[in-house]
């Protein structure tokens, strides 16, 4: 403060100067005027004593009232306003003045300057005294953290949340480390929760919301500088972390079974091999997040975006998927066992204009993937890789697989059914795709590409398989009813075995010797009429031929083929026409 009071009485020296200036300028322009007043007095005063004179001679009269008069002529031509001489008279006063004044702001704009630095020097010693208790109140949080006590070690986790504030960004990243270090020690420090997932601590519940507010912060402290915040193995079971801003977060191998991250942002993460096994991420941005070898099994990622993410090797078994967006995802091998992708749900309502539309699985890669007991009703599959895909038991009620690849796929007793269902120009091509078991209603599958395919067990209804190639083709106790087989490849098949053809259209099929294509008739196929008449002539004279040998061949009995579904040498036991 003593600064301050000598400034102030050096300002206060300058101001009373000034002061006394300006009266003394007042005082000098007062006392010409003063001066003047006096003469003109004199010389009135003069002009009565000559006047009461009798005796002065008349001529020196005369001289004396005429040199009155020049007096008095040159007093006036005095007292007329000059400007010029006015400004020549004053000059020297305003140029006093100017100088004064001058350096009265010299004087106050250096009190101004000096005052700032004081100030701003003032302000340094505050935010280095404020910087040092600070870090003298984060070491002691790390000291608690450490302590044997749980309170200390509470108290500690929330006195970190006030280091997350406006103007500590210099501890943001230090924060952040910090609870990620302890949420791991938790991890190593209780290795039966590999078993089992624990209710969350109080101590747990503090760090993880360190863990939550600090990592947002501490990455725009780290732009630019092309670094990810490691948190890679932390325990997150059971936490709550909705809403969570958790973009490009490294999170590998992390324990997040059980986890709430609904409306979470984790586009872009890292999530190699974490454990996210009954997590809860309905509606949560995970675009291109990088899930290969993840743990998603029971999970709940209802209408999730999963644009473009990598799920190689993922386990995604008994996840919901309803509505998920799957466009370009990158699935090969990816375990979709018993998985929940259907596009219909009674309880979606109306869709809002941020919901999922009905292409969210086009061009998804979906090859070996396991998608056994899948229900895959109503979504889009179209131009999705399923090569060598497991579809046993799945349910694409209503789907669409326009384009779809199914090269080596497998279909055990699953269900494609549908009204509207398209699947032209599916790709079954180099097929031995496996539909064991599979149903078929109301499919389209004209010019698909199933050479090789297994049907075995197979139940079509009112499939569309017109000029498809089922070369090489497995038919063995497999169902068609009212299937049009029109124009298809059936080279080197055994649709004999067939156990039903019930209203399927057969005509302009090529491939079938004609003992097969009098079989199928007999069990309900429609064949083109002319090749009826030429084997019903060929059977007549086989017939005859037969009953002058010596050798008596029975007849083919097409009721044995029904009981019998699993004989797969019964085209050997039909003697050749020729």
């Amino acid at each position: 403060m003593h600064w301050y009071k000598s400034k102030q009485w050096r300002i206060s020296t300058i101001i009373i100067g000034v002061w006394l200036l300006l009266i003394f300028i007042v005082c000098t322009q007062g006392s010409p005027v003063h001066a003047q007043d006096k003469k003109s007095s004199f010389i009135e005063l003069g002009t009565a004593t000559v006047q009461a004179t009798p005796t002065e001679d008349p001529t020196v009269t005369a001289l004396n009232k005429e040199k009155l008069a020049q007096e008095v002529k040159q007093l006036e031509n005095q007292n007329e306003p000059d400007s010029l001489s006015w400004v020549r008279t004053n000059a020297s006063i305003f140029l006093s003045t100017f100088v004064v004044v001058i350096g009265g702001l010299v004087g106050l704009w250096r009190w101004r300057a000096d005052r700032k630095e004081a100030q701003d020097k003032d302000l340094e010693d505050r935010k280095a005294d404020r910087e040092k208790r600070a870090e003298e109140r984060f070491q002691s949080a790390v000291i608690g953290l450490g302590d044997e006590k749980e309170g200390a070690q509470i108290g500690a986790a929330i006195l970190l949340r006030t280091f997350l504030r406006k103007g500590y960004e210099q501890f943001y990243v230090q924060t952040f480390d910090l609870a990620v270090a302890h949420l791991r020690l938790q991890r190593t420090s209780n290795p039966q929760q590999n078993i089992d997932t624990p209710p969350l601590t109080t101590l747990s519940q503090a760090l993880i919301m360190v863990f939550k507010e600090a990592y947002p912060l501490a990455r725009s402290q780290m732009e630019g500088e092309n670094k990810l915040l490691d948190a890679s193995y932390i325990q997150l079971d059971n936490a709550n972390l909705g809403a969570a801003d958790l973009q490009r977060a490294l999170l590998q191998q992390a324990s997040m079974r059980n986890i709430k991250l609904y409306f979470a942002t984790l586009n872009q993460a890292i999530l190699f091999k974490a454990n996210l096994s009954g997590a809860d991420i309905q509606n949560s941005d995970l675009s291109e997040a990088r899930l290969a070898l993840a743990n998603l099994s029971r999970a709940t990622l209802f209408q999730v975006k999963l644009r473009e993410a990598d799920l190689l090797e993922a386990n995604l078994s008994e996840a919901d998927l309803r509505g998920a967006d799957l466009r370009h995802a990158f699935c090969p091998r990816a375990n979709l066992s018993k998985a929940n992708l259907s596009k219909a749900s009674s309880h979606m309502g109306d869709q809002s204009e941020g919901s999922l539309s009905k292409d969210s699985y086009k061009n998804a890669d979906l090859r070996n993937a396991d998608l056994s007991d899948a229900d895959l009703s109503e979504a889009d599959l179209s131009e999705a890789d399923l090569s060598g895909a497991d579809l046993s038991g799945a349910t694409l009620s209503a789907c669409k697989l326009i384009k779809a690849q199914f090269c080596l796929a497998m279909f055990f007793k699953g269900e494609l059914q549908t009204i509207t269902n398209d699947v032209s120009e599916a790709k079954l091509k180099a097929g031995k795709a496996r539909f064991r078991g599979i149903e078929v209603l109301r499919v389209k599958l004209s010019g698909a590409h199933m050479k090789g395919a297994d049907l075995t067990g197979a139940r079509l209804i009112r499939t569309d398989l017109r000029n498809a190639d089922l070369s090489d083709a497995r038919f063995n106790s497999a169902e068609f009813i009212s299937v049009d087989l029109s124009g298809a490849r059936l080279n080197g098949t055994n649709i004999e075995e067939a156990l039903s053809w019930e209203n399927s259209n057969l005509r302009d099929v090529k491939g079938l010797t004609k003992e097969q294509l009098v079989i199928c008739k007999a069990k309900g196929a429609i064949i083109d009429e002319d090749e009826t008449t030429c084997l019903s002539q060929t059977t007549d004279l086989h017939s005859t031929s037969s009953q002058n040998d010596a050798i008596q061949t029975p007849p083919i009995q097409v009721k044995s083929l029904t009981s019998n579904p699993d004989n797969n040498n019964l085209s050997s036991s039909i003697s050749d026409p020729e």
